[in-house]
């Protein structure tokens, strides 16, 4: 929650640029506040599954998603779907953010090197 609340801050005062969020987190983390202070900031938001058993599926991430979300919601399977949905659907003046698990952005951090 700390991290999130420091992310929003930042998001809040340094970035005005449209973000297209992709987001994965594993099960045992507080996402009705996580989501609540994030996902707003998002036009768009990908919700997606990082290689690790403990990831929290789709299909659960999505009652996360705060009941006066604006923006529109994708789902991909992986993180390799998440990050070319992301690049299809934002422009290049916009923000892709990558958040959430940090097995997540390790593995984002692959994808892209490649």
């Amino acid at each position: 929650v700390a991290g999130a609340k420091a992310l929003r801050e930042f998001l809040d005062t340094s970035i005005s640029q449209k973000i297209t969020m992709i987001f994965g987190a594993m099960g045992d983390k507080n996402l009705t506040e996580i989501a609540g202070i994030i996902f707003p900031q998002a036009q768009n938001l990908i919700l997606t599954v990082p290689e690790n058993p403990r990831s929290m599926p789709i299909f659960e991430l999505k009652n996360f998603v705060p009941q006066n979300f604006k923006g529109k919601i994708f789902e991909a399977e992986t993180v390799v779907e998440a990050i070319e949905k992301a690049t299809e659907i934002s422009l290049e003046d916009e923000i892709i953010l990558v958040t959430g698990s940090l097995y997540l952005i390790g593995e984002a951090q692959k994808v892209l090197k490649k």
